[in-house]
Parts: C-alpha cells; sequence; structure tokens
C-alpha cells in the first residue's frame, strides 16, 4: 500500500497533473524509508515499503522533470495514529500538526525543490535518503 497505491494514484492522474501549472505530486514517507539513518530493528515490511516509496519517488521526480514537475517526500514525525490499532499516545506529533506543517512546505515548494525530489521533515530540513 506505502508504495504500489502512492503510483496508482500518481499514474491515475497524471492526465490532470501535466495541465497543471505546478506539476507537483507529494509523497508521505516515514524515517523509516531512510536507509542511511535506519535505527529500527523490526517492522521489516514496513521500512522496506517505504524505502520503496522514496525509490518510487525518486523515479517518477526524473521522469517528471523533464516535463516540468517535482515530486516532494515528507518524513511526517512521530504521529500519534493508529497503526497498531491503538492510538500510539507516546507519539509526539498530531496528524493534523503534521499536516498543516507539511502544507505550509508544500505553499513554498520552490524553495525546496532542484534537480533533485526534495526528502524533508516538517520543518522543511533535508532528509537522508
Amino acid at each position: 500500500m506505502n508504495t504500489l497505491g502512492a503510483l496508482r494514484v500518481s499514474n491515475a492522474l497524471m492526465g490532470l497533473l501535466l495541465q497543471s501549472s505546478r506539476k507537483l505530486i507529494v509523497n508521505i514517507s516515514s524515517e523509516a524509508g531512510s536507509i542511511s539513518r535506519n535505527q529500527r530493528t523490526n517492522m521489516y515490511g514496513y521500512c522496506m515499503s517505504k524505502s520503496a516509496l522514496n525509490m518510487q519517488s525518486s523515479l517518477m521526480h526524473n521522469h517528471l522533470k523533464e516535463l516540468g514537475g517535482q515530486v516532494m517526500v515528507f518524513h511526517p514525525g512521530w504521529l500519534q495514529s493508529y497503526m497498531n490499532g491503538q492510538k500510539n499516545a507516546e507519539a509526539t506529533t498530531p496528524p493534523e500538526e503534521s499536516a498543516g506543517k507539511i502544507m505550509t512546505i508544500v505553499q513554498d515548494a520552490q524553495k525546496y525543490l532542484s534537480q533533485e525530489p526534495a526528502y524533508l521533515d516538517l520543518e522543511g530540513n533535508p532528509w537522508p535518503w
């Protein structure tokens, strides 16, 4: 789901995307997708799927930049989510806060984009692939 779902949505909307003025795809990854910052010892499937999403985002960016488009990827923080069936109350970031910060950065996307896809945290800091 983390990889193929994003790819299927991007492909399904590609015609509309290419007609837009911004031509920007935003994917939500995780620190779990960063190979160089990996500290985990479990959740193999989740980490592998987020790493695959990062590769898919890079490939899509390479394709889109020739057409005037770009891709941004976000590590949304440690979210208070229901990923394991119960709300993770220990997590530091409410989903609403994460979404708001991501949207603020997306609104100023040109500041973060270049020939390479942007992989950022919630403060707009580059995150290592």
